[in-house]
């Protein structure tokens, strides 16, 4: 079983058991306003009830009151936003690692990697004869436009990814973006770059990997995964 996306994994889990407690500590609060509001939809109904041409008298304020409390309740049970885009961003990591799985056995991907002396992590590291390189997964639901501070972010993070490596194993490491979920918008077609960070689609992320110019022999890749996994350590 891949390691991919398991702090992702860890963290929605976490923030979904702290939205739990929330919700569990204040449940009679929450019951009493929402009884409280459907009941004062439902009198407001009766007032408004003439209104609803061809309904009885109290059938239309019944139906408003329940509309109201299936609204509440619904917003009530349903997760943060701010929770759920650590599921989200737990997948797109495992589908990239699935992506990564077709690269030769000439090349070592490894996962999920806590970056040393911080709380933040390393998606995927990929050493092969092409080269070493640190891809962090994006997942989006809306297109990335080339100008926008969201792409700067990504590629000043892939970037500080890039040069942990480079410390680690002694030479240069390609920062890479794989964006899955939405398309890229006013990029060049063939080298969709920020700031010298290439970013990938998930079909174009293996091409750019295996295309890159360096020419490492099975010994020199084998001795940089070794430094590779002496320095970082999974999260």
């Amino acid at each position: 079983m891949t390691s991919a996306g398991k702090s992702a994994q860890r963290e929605f889990e976490r923030r979904a058991e702290l939205d739990r407690a929330r919700k569990q500590s204040r449940i009679r609060l929450k019951i009493a306003v929402v009884v409280l509001a459907a009941v004062v939809t439902y009198l407001a109904g009766i007032f408004l009830s003439s209104a609803l041409a061809g309904v009885p008298a109290r059938t239309g304020p019944l139906i408003l009151a329940g509309l109201v409390l299936l609204t509440l309740l619904a917003d009530w049970l349903a997760p943060r936003k701010s929770t759920t885009v650590w599921r989200t961003g737990a997948e797109g990591e495992r589908r990239t690692a699935r992506d990564l799985e077709r690269l030769p056995p000439t090349y070592e991907v490894l996962h999920d990697l806590r970056i040393p002396g911080t709380k933040a992590n390393i998606d995927h590291l990929v050493i092969g004869p092409s080269g070493v390189f640190t891809v962090e997964t994006k997942r989006r639901s809306r297109d990335l436009q080339v100008r926008s501070k969201a792409a700067r972010d990504f590629a000043r993070q892939a970037q500080r990814q890039a040069s942990v490596i480079s410390e680690i194993v002694g030479m240069e490491v390609t920062p890479l973006v794989c964006l899955r979920g939405a398309s890229m918008r006013g990029f060049r077609p063939f080298k969709p770059t920020v700031d010298g960070v290439m970013i990938c689609s998930p079909t174009g992320l293996l091409a750019a990997i295996r295309r890159a110019n360096a020419h490492l022999s099975g010994q020199e890749v084998a001795r940089l995964i070794d430094l590779a996994k002496a320095g970082v350590r999974p999260s």
